[in-house]
């Protein structure tokens, strides 16, 4: 880990996995920024076990160009070690987790550096993203758009409060390096990872989010900072959103532990949430009871269903939690024990 002393500025850290054919337009927004002449900032590419010309064609893109740049390399399959290997390398505090397919506004650097230094109580900056649609989306896709890292994530600028969302999509937010690496040097190692190749995970975004605002820090959600988001044809399918659903309940096997933790499942199913076998049973009278309304919708046509999708998704983390007894009662040892809780005040 990254010693060295972190200086003021804006890190740009794309991370990507076979993103030849994705990354010029990322590159190229990036290379046209706005007001940035007295900001100090550097663009900081890890390519993630790629199989194709990533490498090279990041190379002829960023020959020549008016800002620092540096490609790395991590062999380890995993956004979550992707991540960990920019955030070790980047030089500034305030870092950009550019997705290698968005596109970001042209004042997108100039709008991190005013924003973050106004507030130090802010931990992660987010903003909206806006659909690059490869082939029109479906009429359904406007209520299910954040699953997508799409729309606004707030009514208006400002901290996120208490009944709010509990967390910022990933794509181009904004974290603090010196917090990273505050929460790094305590022995925090993530639950949750993002996709790994062509394999679908989600999870290490919200992560981070409940990490620090455990710690007590902010969230923080800015709709001027736009971004385009490019959506391949693939994605917009009903088959890839129940597809993305169910690797959501799987991925709730941790992300519930860290709402209970954090204060925001109540009722019912935060009390049921204090043992392994209360969890299991009041999961399983939810699918159980969830049964019949789930075949039906199968049987009919339910494309757009988002209640089908939360059906599937309530069901995926049934199963988890049915064959990872060991895995949720690890999770909820280690959250409740976590050094890193008390790494802010040290």
């Amino acid at each position: 880990m990254s010693m060295k002393s972190i200086q003021p500025g804006v890190s740009i850290l794309i991370c990507t996995y076979n993103g030849a054919s994705r990354l010029t337009p990322t590159l190229q927004a990036l290379l046209n920024q706005e007001r940035t002449a007295s900001i100090p900032w550097e663009i900081v590419l890890v390519d993630n076990a790629s199989t194709d010309n990533t490498c090279e064609v990041v190379r002829e893109i960023m020959s020549g160009a008016n800002v620092p740049f540096r490609l790395l390399s991590e062999p380890r399959p995993g956004r979550d070690h992707a991540l960990r290997t920019g955030f070790e390398q980047v030089q500034y505090e305030y870092v950009c987790n550019v997705d290698d397919d968005t596109w970001v506004c042209s004042d997108y650097v100039a709008q991190v550096w005013e924003i973050m230094p106004a507030h130090p109580e802010v931990a992660v900056c987010g903003g909206q993203g806006t659909g690059e649609f490869e082939v029109p989306p479906p009429n359904w896709l406007e209520a299910l758009q954040t699953s997508l890292a799409i729309g606004p994530q707030g009514d208006m600028e400002g901290i996120l409060g208490a009944d709010s969302q509990s967390y910022l999509y990933g794509a181009c937010a904004v974290y603090r390096k010196s917090l990273w690496d505050k929460v790094q040097q305590s022995g925090f190692t993530f639950f949750l990872s993002g996709r790994k190749g062509k394999k679908l995970n989600s999870g290490e975004d919200f992560e981070l989010c409940q990490v620090w605002l455990m710690a007590g820090y902010k969230l923080y959600y800015r709709p001027q900072i736009t971004f385009k988001h490019y959506m391949p044809a693939g994605r917009l399918t009903w088959p890839y959103f129940k597809k993305l659903f169910r690797a959501f309940g799987r991925a709730d096997l941790v992300m519930q532990q860290y709402l209970k933790a954090t204060g925001r499942v109540k009722g019912i199913r935060g009390r049921c949430m204090k043992t392994y076998a209360g969890y299991f049973f009041y999961l399983t009278a939810k699918v159980v009871l969830s049964g019949p309304k789930c075949l039906y919708s199968m049987l009919t046509k339910n494309e757009g269903n988002e209640d089908l999708l939360l059906l599937l998704r309530e069901q995926a983390f049934w199963f988890e939690l049915l064959t990872h007894r060991k895995r949720f009662l690890a999770v909820k040892r280690a959250i409740k024990a976590a050094a890193w809780k008390n790494a802010f005040t040290t």
